[in-house]
């Protein structure tokens, strides 16, 4: 294993904690993958993501968009396996054991790399490249100050004014985050360059879609997954407010009503697959 290395001293006296896992794949366990699911609970413990964690980074969101949209030219790319360049200290790595089960015993497994999936992931990513980028060479400042604000998690969504500025963004940023074996890739832009990966057709841009050829922003609904065969519930209706990713609220008009029936239905206190009363059902089969 790349990410983990096993644990020789199997003593119980050291502080540790075992992540909880299931297997999600074929029946061949060449094809199997691992999951761990670090909300789990354990007996007598607090699950893992219970840890402090930064505050949700969504809310930097509309800044970054709106001064992507400040530029005529976009740019976005993305960092490739940006977690997986984040080692663990030694001392920290008995908090992240796991069990490898074989034949004849049950192997141990302690992660060397972060995690996916664990709530302080983000944060440590964002604090790892804001240390990273403000130690970088005064001839590199600028571009790394631009590049520090246009970053959410590891995609980075920034503007330019020109073709000339974007090629020069492009090849500078790429050099300054390769020093730290951080691979900056999948360019996507609304204009011709020669780093570019796309620069047609529709592509993904922080949850919401980014129309290439008009340059258009849009909310991605898609309406078609929340079909039901009997009747609504609080889980339906949850479903349905969370379906909308809408950062910048240019849909709130059209989703709060939705929001105020969760919310009456959680003052009803139902369970969450519980017929829902006729006043609240009327509504949301308008909407």
């Amino acid at each position: 294993m790349k990410d983990a290395s096993q644990v020789e001293d199997r003593s119980s006296e050291k502080l540790m904690n075992f992540l909880k896992q299931e297997m999600k794949g074929e029946e061949m366990v060449e094809l199997a993958r691992t999951v761990f699911s670090s909300p789990a609970n354990q007996k007598k413990k607090e699950a893992a993501n219970k840890l402090d964690n930064y505050p949700t980074a969504a809310t930097l969101i509309p800044d970054i968009i709106d001064r992507f949209r400040s530029y005529p030219i976009g740019i976005s790319a993305d960092i490739e396996k940006a977690f997986f360049q984040l080692g663990i200290s030694p001392e920290h790595r008995d908090f992240l054991r796991f069990f490898y089960p074989t034949e004849n015993e049950q192997i141990v497994y302690r992660h060397i790399r972060v995690v996916f999936g664990v709530s302080s992931n983000p944060f440590l990513l964002a604090a790892a490249l804001s240390l990273f980028l403000g130690h970088v060479p005064a001839e590199d400042f600028e571009k790394a100050d631009k590049l520090k604000l246009s970053l959410y998690v590891d995609n980075c969504v920034a503007g330019v004014i020109d073709v000339p500025q974007q090629e020069e963004f492009i090849f500078i940023t790429r050099e300054i985050l390769s020093r730290g074996c951080f691979n900056l890739r999948n360019w996507e832009c609304n204009a011709e360059c020669k780093y570019k990966s796309k620069s047609t057709g529709a592509t993904k841009l922080l949850g919401i879609l980014w129309d290439l050829d008009r340059d258009v922003l849009k909310c991605n609904v898609c309406t078609e997954d929340l079909k039901t065969d009997s009747y609504i519930t609080k889980r339906f209706i949850l479903a349905a407010v969370q379906i909308i990713l809408d950062p910048q609220g240019i849909l709130c008009s059209a989703t709060l009503p939705l929001k105020i029936l969760l919310q009456n239905t959680w003052k009803l206190k139902l369970s969450w697959d519980s017929p829902l009363p006729d006043d609240i059902v009327k509504p949301s089969l308008q909407w």
